[in-house]
């Protein structure tokens, strides 16, 4: 089971609880968030801490060591400037994932419904591309 956590801070800069201690995303800090988010879990799904054999936590800047466009953890590809969505990617005369080059298509974060993580791009991508080679 994968459990994926949106918006964790690549610098931690305060825990209300006093559990998480320190800035940075030590392996005790690491290890401090992820019980409190299986605790929340276990409230909806009681029984699954008796289930879990092991685990491995990432923080946000260990994501963006696998990945360096995950610019301080951030699933939605970093840094989502405007220019890079809609008319703006790469050319205003180019829309969706389409390009004048034939055989050629855009699939990224930035392409519509954007979003980094989500599968979105790719199938719209990839229904353009069933539809241009039936």
């Amino acid at each position: 089971m994968r459990i994926f956590v949106r918006a964790v801070p690549a610098v931690i800069c305060g825990d209300m609880l006093k559990k998480i201690r320190g800035k940075s995303w030590t392996q005790d800090a690491k290890e401090a968030y992820s019980n409190r988010i299986l605790d929340l879990i276990e409230v909806h799904a009681p029984g699954l801490l008796d289930r879990i054999l092991d685990k491995v936590v990432q923080s946000p800047l260990d994501l963006e060591a696998l990945n360096l466009n995950l610019v301080q953890g951030d699933n939605n590809a970093g840094s989502m400037q405007f220019s890079q969505f809609y008319s703006g990617c790469p050319f205003a005369e180019i829309t969706g994932h389409r390009t004048p080059i034939l055989g050629l298509y855009f699939c990224r974060a930035s392409t519509w419904p954007g979003g980094g993580t989500n599968p979105g791009s790719g199938e719209f991508v990839t229904r353009q591309i069933l539809e241009d080679y039936p």
